[in-house]
């Protein structure tokens, strides 16, 4: 952009901020009223934005108090101060935490779970579309969600540049014009962009002029991948163990043979299958699951392993990956299992293949969101339970960055932990490290999830060797 472009959008930027400014004791309701408007209200409702929240562009705090029956945070930021004054009475609550600041400059001081914004999409001029969603990617932690609502109103007196541009004219109540930016979206070119840049959101419209949108950056494989991986990869486990001794030690899960390995396999996919078939709110116990003999015969145990893959499937998909559901991670909803138990059948499946001998592979993104997976459970699972290996991976600010070689994985590829007093921290992100492994996708996974050794394997190591044995030697999944 040149410098004159630039500078003409910073002032309609600017005064785009003093109409709202100027009109915030006018602007209450934000359009709500009209069709489609409860549509919004209730897909947001669906959503269940829980955990730490952050707002964008909260505006009168229409939707902060909204945010508040599910969240356990919010932190909601906005360019003007009167908007501020209105939304902080509005909402009377001291688990917000308000904060002015321009967002188009503005950079977050921590991640959140969920990122919100309603309204505010159709006003981040094309110019500045792709760094606004640098900056709400830079704002979620590994797993975070995103949900915004909009839409693409635009009356003719208000094109005074046509119907070509984005910049409208709007009056105030007594007459006052102002320039403002207004692009007007529809939901599949919408969605195509958001694609392109990486992301995995689904836009809807609404009986009237609105719009939602809701999903997670696009790191992971999308739905329908993970559903032809579970079967691929329940298969694969099958036919591994179909004519071995049920009775063969797993050498990659020593305290288990292979009729154990199938069997929690097995269990697994059936315990989720019930905790989504029942839109789940708790823990299911054990003893509710149906189905978990293993058949003695190799035929019979190979469709026995099958069927519960083919139902945890079918039972995600009649439900909607994005429908909530208990699980013991801060994602709850359907699609969290989907992809858990996949990778939990995929860490299986190789270990079967190992243990009777046969030579192992995987798709290069298929690895690495496992290792993405992985990462998550070592920061996960410490919070929620007495895992003492894992206890150990606490530190003082020690960092360590994973490169998968792997042509085309591009961020998926890349993930650099952080061992923090409170825990394991990670994201996908380049940088130097303290102590770095760097190799194909599938072999770095065979090395973090303790498969392989990192002499026995092509992963190269380099930095601090200390660290990089300490991590290998207590990133271990053994609860107390």
């Amino acid at each position: 952009m040149r410098a004159t472009d630039d500078e003409e959008l910073g002032r309609l930027l600017e005064e785009q901020r003093g109409y709202y400014r100027a009109l915030a004791a006018d602007d209450l309701n934000q359009g709500l009223e009209l069709p489609g408007g409860d549509e919004l209200t209730r897909a947001l409702d669906a959503f269940q934005p829980t955990g730490s929240v952050l707002e964008l562009a909260f505006g009168p705090g229409v939707w902060t108090g909204q945010l508040l029956r599910h969240a356990g945070d919010v932190t909601a930021v906005d360019a003007s101060p009167e908007m501020l004054a209105i939304a902080a009475a509005r909402v009377g609550d001291q688990r917000v935490r308000f904060v002015e600041a321009d967002l188009f400059t503005w950079q977050p001081d921590r991640r959140y779970d969920v990122v919100f914004f309603g309204f505010w999409l159709s006003h981040v001029p094309a110019e500045r579309f792709a760094a606004f969603w640098s900056l709400v990617a830079a704002c979620l932690k590994p797993g975070g969600r995103v949900f915004f609502a909009d839409d693409a109103y635009r009356t003719p007196d208000e094109l005074v540049e046509g119907p070509s541009s984005s910049t409208i004219r709007r009056q105030l109540p007594d007459g006052t014009p102002y320039r403002l930016v207004k692009v007007p979206h529809r939901p599949a070119d919408l969605e195509r962009r958001l694609r392109q840049l990486g992301w995995r959101i689904k836009v809807t419209p609404t009986a009237g002029p609105f719009y939602w949108g809701a999903g997670s950056p696009g790191t992971q494989l999308d739905d329908d991948r993970y559903h032809r991986e579970l079967q691929a990869l329940t298969l694969r486990l099958a036919e591994a163990a179909h004519d071995a001794d049920p009775a063969q030690p797993v050498p990659t899960c020593p305290a288990w043979t292979l009729a154990q390995l199938t069997a929690h396999v097995g269990f697994g996919h059936r315990w989720t299958a019930v905790i989504v078939e029942r839109r789940a709110t708790t823990p299911v116990p054990p003893d509710q699951v149906d189905d978990l003999q293993v058949p003695a015969a190799p035929e019979e145990r190979r469709r026995w392993l099958l069927a519960g893959a083919r139902r945890l499937s079918d039972a995600v998909r009649r439900a909607g990956p994005q429908t909530r559901v208990w699980s013991w991670a801060d994602d709850q909803t359907a699609g969290f299992w989907l992809r858990r138990i996949t990778h939990d059948t995929l860490v299986h499946c190789l270990d079967a293949e190992l243990a009777v001998g046969r030579e192992v592979g995987l798709a290069s993104d298929l690895a690495a969101d496992s290792v993405s997976d992985l990462l998550d459970m070592f920061s996960i699972l410490p919070r929620i339970d007495d895992f003492p290996a894992l206890a150990e991976l606490c530190g003082s600010g020690q960092t360590l960055h994973f490169h998968a070689t792997d042509p085309g994985l591009g961020a998926a590829g890349e993930w650099l932990a952080r061992r923090t007093p409170s825990g394991v921290e990670w994201e996908h992100r380049h940088r130097p490290a303290d102590a770095a492994l760097r190799g194909r996708a599938l072999d770095l996974l065979l090395v973090l999830s303790r498969r392989a050794t990192l002499d026995g394997s092509r992963v190269h190591a380099s930095g601090d060797t200390e660290l990089l044995a300490h991590w290998l030697e207590h990133s271990r999944l053994e609860p107390a």
